[in-house]
């Protein structure tokens, strides 16, 4: 299920960013974590939402066991790796998150930035949202996880993922025995599963090659989360009126042997209602 997201949920746009780590001299990262660390915040021009305080790439611990570790590179969220030393190897339970963090919490009524209150983002405000991404992850039998955005919502009373790049996890004791439906989008087939009782952690599963109950090994593409967002909420498993608190990108790790899971592209597409009039 989700990881709980570990930034602050109430910086605003006058708060300081923070680095929370640096990389050695003559590195070609700018900046190195431990698990439970970080980079940030960054000003990057791949996620327009950003405000230069509210964009992070974390290196989140989760449920690691006796063993387990890994090391965060970062350049930039759309240029980054981690390298992981997940054990027990074959463990099942999610030990880390390295992730691309955004906060959604600088709305001021038709875009972001430049009010003395903003607030999170209203799901209706938007016309589009979608993530794009590359990445490249390990294919050994150690290595167990999938990559996936993980939407926030509801003041960070819920959370909605969609995986798209499943290793190992492809079962219903990952993402839950409860199958809500079937959702096309933007022309690809997902199916949608509730990871516990009706309010639980939903989760989008991206249909491998054999359709419905596999998984897609995706390592590159577009993620159309306004899309997900709109099918919940027309068949009632969500409100209609939600509001976007936070969007993470990333890999839940369950196992891995000294692995690299490397980002080399990373944007978000979220555009107001009515701005292509304005432009």
């Amino acid at each position: 299920m989700g990881p709980a997201p570990t930034t602050d949920p109430r910086p605003t746009a006058g708060s300081p960013g923070t680095t929370t780590a640096t990389a050695p001299p003559g590195s070609r990262w700018s900046c190195t974590a431990a698990l439970g660390d970080g980079c940030g915040a960054y000003d990057y021009s791949g996620i327009p939402v950003g405000n230069g305080y509210n964009t992070y790439v974390m290196n989140q611990s989760v449920g690691p066991q006796t063993g387990t570790g890994q090391t965060l590179y970062v350049n930039n969220p759309g240029d980054w790796q981690v390298v992981a030393d997940a054990q027990p190897y074959g463990y099942t339970g999610v030990q880390t998150f390295p992730d691309v963090q955004q906060l959604f919490n600088n709305w001021c009524g038709s875009e972001w930035n430049g009010c003395a209150s903003p607030t999170n983002t209203p799901l209706d405000a938007l016309s589009s949202l979608k993530v794009t991404y590359s990445e490249t992850s390990p294919t050994d039998a150690k290595s167990i996880y999938e990559f996936a955005p993980d939407v926030w919502i509801d003041g960070y009373g819920a959370d909605i993922m969609f995986w798209v790049d499943t290793h190992g996890r492809c079962n219903e004791g990952a993402f839950g025995p409860t199958v809500l439906g079937h959702a096309v989008l933007a022309g690809q087939n997902w199916t949608v599963h509730r990871y516990g009782a009706a309010g639980a952690e939903i989760i989008f599963v991206l249909d491998g090659a054999g359709g419905t109950g596999t998984c897609a090994q995706q390592a590159s593409g577009t993620i159309d989360i306004k899309a997900g967002l709109d099918w919940l909420a027309a068949n009632g498993f969500i409100g209609k009126r939600q509001s976007i608190s936070q969007l993470n990108t990333g890999w839940e790790i369950t196992s891995a042997k000294r692995a690299t899971f490397r980002l080399t592209r990373y944007s978000v597409d979220a555009t107001p209602v009515g701005a292509a009039g304005r432009a």
